[in-house]
């Protein structure tokens, strides 16, 4: 699996059903994100190519966490 990486363009809020990237050029639905250490899964209503990604938070034992603007996000 090949891994991007791109930021977040909009910080997060702990309670977010979404991130803002800086670039969705290599997102797909199901894809695993990671940002400052929690994973987070892009789910179903994702739109190919788009900034604005829909996620499930907290993924793989990780915890929700809150995220500043321009957080390194990767992704795969």
């Amino acid at each position: 699996m090949a891994l991007y990486e791109t930021t977040l363009s909009a910080a997060c809020a702990v309670d977010a059903k979404q991130v803002v990237l800086t670039s969705g050029a290599s997102v797909a639905i199901g894809d695993y994100l990671r940002i400052d250490g929690e994973e987070l899964k892009v789910t179903k209503g994702y739109v190919s190519a788009a900034t604005i990604v829909p996620v499930l938070r907290g993924q793989n034992g990780t915890l929700a966490q809150a995220h500043g603007v321009t957080a390194r996000v990767v992704g795969g």
